[in-house]
């Protein structure tokens, strides 16, 4: 065992029992480790970068998209390397261009730059299309590539990303601010508008300082608006599933029939500015209310997803940083405290199962039977056992 390890830039990749990385911000150090072990197996350079490499991975090829230092930071390069052993399969320069996201749909990486949009063939690198549309937070809704725009009018596209088509647009000139979500074919949208005098500081969530705020469902494939609600406020986070969308809206939790946008139920929050986090696992959805009760305790919520009857509740005497979900039925979390600590809940009854004192602000990361955690400040990540939690460096 080689447990902790070090990395850099974003957490980790978990793929087919790899550990997909970054390491040396000069040199652009993209690696691979056993996901049981830590061991690594191999790393290449992608470098000298001025930026840590963005990564995607698929059908044996690991994609990383870096700025060149030497260009200082004024061009990009997309890498594409064998998973087996790291050698270089091709490169394609982008000069005069920042890579800000990358998306791999299909046989299509799809590059969102400062300006512009581009296809670029996963197998070749050769670029297949490019738009001037500068496109960010990119989805994929079955054959569909959703996004925002960064630039110009706000709003949001449907892509093909295999031609880089256009199919449609819904512009949102007046907003400040706009977000997406998706289930199945349905795309639930998001548009926050602030006043020019807006103050939001000591705010737990800045956007309950937005005048208003509007949701739109429309079909990935048409764009065509089915429904639009209008609320007085709308918190920044927002969860689709099972024909459901949630979200919090002028200081309740709501939820709403995905199909009609009606409301369905709906449920008071302990303060009308928090945010909450949402996550659905066998049957329960799961509410981080994101904020303290009027006993200073701060609230997870079970909930039956349909009636929002309560199924169980923690309260905890710490917020919770992150949480993630395992298809076994438990539920990880990360404590927001210098005494932080990770628990692993079951989340049928809300019961603790096991929790131990880890290091603050880490992040989580799910494999097959470990649960790893990514200690940005330090620049290392470590792996636990989902039963018990042992961590596997002990």
């Amino acid at each position: 065992m080689e447990w902790p390890v070090e990395f850099a830039g974003a957490l980790p990749i978990f793929v087919d029992g790899w550990l997909i990385g970054t390491g040396d911000d000069e040199n652009g150090v993209v690696w691979l480790r056993d996901a049981e072990t830590g061991r690594l197996l191999w790393s290449r350079s992608v470098g000298p970068v001025s930026s840590y490499p963005d990564l995607a991975v698929s059908a044996g090829r690991v994609f990383a998209a870096v700025w060149l230092s030497s260009a200082g930071g004024e061009a990009s390069e997309l890498h594409a390397l064998c998973a087996a052993d790291g050698r270089p399969l091709w490169r394609r320069p982008l000069p005069g261009d920042h890579v800000v996201e990358i998306k791999l749909v299909g046989e299509t990486l799809v590059v969102a730059t400062l300006t512009s949009a581009y296809g670029v063939s996963a197998r070749t690198g050769g670029v297949r299309w490019r738009i001037g549309v500068a496109a960010r937070f990119m989805a994929t809704v079955g054959d569909i590539l959703i996004a925002t725009r960064s630039s110009g009018p706000s709003g949001v596209i449907g892509l093909d990303p295999e031609t880089g088509r256009v199919l449609w647009e819904l512009p949102l000139p007046e907003t400040s601010s706009v977000e997406f979500t998706a289930d199945q074919d349905l795309v639930q949208v998001r548009a926050y508008a602030f006043p020019d005098d807006h103050d939001s500081e000591g705010l737990a969530n800045p956007l309950a300082a937005s005048s208003g705020g509007e949701i739109y469902a429309l079909p990935a494939s048409t764009g065509r608006v089915l429904w639009k609600r209008a609320f007085a406020g709308m918190g920044s986070a927002a969860f689709s599933a099972q024909g459901m969308v949630y979200l919090a809206a002028e200081g309740r939790l709501v939820a709403l029939d995905v199909g009609t946008g009606k409301t369905v139920w709906s449920r008071s929050l302990p303060s009308p500015d928090l945010s909450p986090d949402f996550r659905l696992n066998d049957g329960v959805l799961l509410v981080n209310v994101n904020g303290q009760d009027r006993d200073g305790k701060y609230p997870i919520w079970g909930l039956a997803p349909r009636s929002g009857a309560e199924k169980w509740a923690l309260r905890l005497s710490q917020g919770v940083y992150e949480i993630a979900l395992a298809p076994s039925g438990m539920a990880f979390m990360v404590t927001i405290s210098q005494s932080a600590k990770l628990i692993a809940v079951d989340t049928n009854d809300g019961g603790e199962i096991w929790s131990r004192p880890v290091n603050k602000d880490s992040q989580i990361l799910l494999g097959r039977d470990l649960v790893y955690l990514g200690d940005g400040m330090r620049q290392s990540i470590d792996a636990f056992r989902m039963r018990d939690g042992v961590a596997l460096s002990d």
